[in-house]
């Protein structure tokens, strides 16, 4: 069966920076075989584009919104976009 890949531009608003959450954020990516990066926009928003299969990529969507300890998630919004598969593993962008 073939796998559906999606594509997920995510912004992330809260208490998301100082808290190890793109850290956290690369972690569940890497274990959950997602691809992309994490970066810090403004002083309370993290922007993340991913890639993976369906059902991996709902897995980490939830993990983002829940987030790492001392995190608190406001808001987020998730976009579908064309998957491209460009990237090969999860990198945190300054």
């Amino acid at each position: 069966m073939k796998q559906i890949i999606l594509r997920k531009h995510i912004w992330v608003t809260g208490r998301v920076q100082g808290v190890g959450f793109r850290a956290f954020t690369q972690y569940v990516a890497s274990s959950l075989e997602i691809t992309g990066w994490v970066r810090n926009m403004n002083y309370d928003q993290v922007e993340i584009m991913a890639e993976g299969e369906e059902q991996p990529m709902l897995q980490f969507i939830q993990a983002v919104k829940n987030g790492p300890t001392n995190s608190v998630v406001q808001k987020m919004t998730v976009d579908d976009e064309t998957p491209s598969r460009e990237w090969l593993t999860f990198n945190i962008r300054s």
